[in-house]
């Protein structure tokens, strides 16, 4: 259940969550929305045992309001610590799930972190590889406004050369080889027209790597 949880967590708060929603979200009107997109889509994951777990949708989706309001509040008391806020709000979100589904799980007898579908391990392994690091990356190189422009313009060709390294490094042994010379092929192209092309290809597959192994230790060990 926990690894649901996350994935609709990652689902609302990357590609669900625009620039504007980002600015928007600084004040009360548009954190409200973004709390509901995050609540809307936890309700839709959930959909089969919502009997169950609606009443720690609920929690989830005030511990994360909370969390936010705090981030804006560290936005405005120190604005030049923006990696740090980053950082600190991921974490603090992650712990607010585990603990929430630790309480479900003891709720409802059940243990916390057996993977249901490996198919939701492996999308979360996917927006881990691209829109959770296209944003990572965004704020980790904000002092280099060169960098960063370059990041919001490559956007869609380097998020597919990471979806095409990551299936190719997460994808079972029998059928990878056949996507071998493919993706070699297309991230090539994809590299060839962009600034920092060895920067970026050695990066995102280093990003693309991490991502699928995290995606073999979960399935392995859960």
């Amino acid at each position: 259940m926990f690894w649901t949880l996350w994935l609709a967590h990652l689902t609302a708060d990357y590609p669900l969550q625009t620039d504007r929603m980002v600015l928007a979200k600084k004040h009360w009107p548009g954190l409200i929305v973004h709390v509901s997109i995050h609540w809307v889509v936890m309700m839709l994951f959930f959909l089969p045992v919502i009997g169950v777990m609606w009443p720690f949708i609920i929690l989830v989706a005030l511990i994360h309001f909370c969390i936010d309001a705090f981030k804006n509040f560290l936005g405005i008391k120190r604005p030049q610590w923006v990696i740090g806020s980053y950082v600190l709000d991921q974490t603090l979100h992650m712990i607010s799930l585990i603990l929430v589904m630790t309480g479900v799980a003891k709720a409802a007898e059940v243990p916390v972190w057996p993977v249901g579908s490996p198919w939701v391990i492996y999308i979360i392994g996917l927006l881990l590889a691209t829109y959770v690091w296209f944003v990572s990356e965004r704020i980790l190189v904000y002092r280099s406004d060169n960098w960063q422009m370059s990041v919001t313009s490559a956007m869609w060709p380097r998020m597919g050369a990471r979806f095409l390294l990551f299936v190719l490094m997460a994808a079972p042994l029998s059928i990878s080889w056949l996507l071998t010379v493919f993706a070699v092929v297309v991230v090539a192209f994809l590299y060839r027209r962009h600034n920092y092309p060895r920067s970026w290809l050695l990066l995102d597959t280093v990003v693309a790597l991490v991502s699928a192994l995290i995606v073999r230790g979960i399935l392995l060990f859960w």
